[in-house]
């Protein structure tokens, strides 16, 4: 099973930052994640794209990529891009099985 989660805002202040980025946005997917498996993620790595979107503060990385794991192994990945100048889109789609769930 895989979860592909997005949380993208279309602009944040200059004072938002990297801590906020897993504290007051991708905290969304964390409960989500936990609520629909039931379990507690286990493992978390942040990745940093090379290439930043040049709507970023000069101190922001803009996209991250977040990938959890679960306790018993499930994998999601979380795009937060919180400068995508178009505006606020949460998304989450469970991959099974069967057909996926958005």
């Amino acid at each position: 099973m895989l979860i592909h989660c997005a949380h993208r805002n279309a602009s944040v202040p200059e004072s938002y930052t990297l801590e906020m980025a897993i504290n007051d946005s991708a905290t969304h997917e964390i409960d989500i994640i936990r609520y629909l498996l039931n379990e507690n993620i286990v493992s978390v790595r942040v990745d940093k794209p090379q290439k930043k979107t040049r709507r970023a503060c000069a101190h922001l990385q803009d996209p991250l990529i977040v990938i959890f794991e679960t306790e018993s192994g499930v994998r999601i990945d979380d795009e937060l891009f919180v400068n995508c100048d178009y505006g606020y889109d949460i998304r989450c789609e469970v991959i099974g099985e069967m057909p996926s769930a958005r």
